[in-house]
């Protein structure tokens, strides 16, 4: 990624947001649904051949939020070493460059699980009071209930377990 000579390092860190949304955005549905979220940009070698990265420099500090120094991208605002920065991305030599490190987000996770317990149970209350209503037997209503809020489950951690595969891939 290379940093462009612009006037105003609003402008800058604009760059960078709309460049990491853009990464996300190729990864496809996976990338929307991840179970990760940028939680540092590091300064790198860049090693020419064959062009690889080499080791980290320094992480860039765009402010801190919990474990992620990368505050300043997910929300608008100046943050303490702002110009340090700005003159650290606009002096990046041909042999350095800026790689994205993504994290697990236990709050994505945890958001994901809670959904599909949800769900689950949204289609059991459904499934037992239109039954229940139609004179079904109680019995069979409620254990097919609960056997469909099962399935749901089973097939949410599946998803699940595919997503956080997919994702230590791309």
């Amino acid at each position: 990624m290379t940093i462009p000579d612009l006037a105003d390092d609003t402008e800058i860190f604009q760059h960078l947001r709309v460049y990491y949304t853009l990464l996300n955005g190729f990864k496809g549905v996976i990338g929307l649904i991840s179970m990760k979220k940028l939680k540092r940009i590091d300064v790198v070698e860049i090693q020419k051949n064959p062009i690889s990265l080499g080791k980290r420099k320094y992480s860039l500090n765009l402010g801190r939020s919990g474990d992620s120094l990368v505050d300043l991208l997910s929300r608008r605002g100046d943050f303490k070493n702002r110009q340090e920065t700005v003159d650290l991305l606009r002096c990046l030599g041909d042999d350095e460059g800026l790689e994205l490190i993504r994290g697990w987000d236990p709050q994505r996770a945890s958001l994901m699980v809670v959904l599909l317990v949800a769900a689950s149970m949204a289609f059991i209350i459904t499934w037992v009071s239109v039954f229940i209503h139609g004179g079904h037997d109680v019995q069979a209503t409620v254990g097919t209930a609960f056997t469909g809020g099962g399935y749901i489950v089973t097939a949410g951690a599946v998803f699940l377990a595919l997503v956080g595969f997919l994702d230590t891939k791309y």
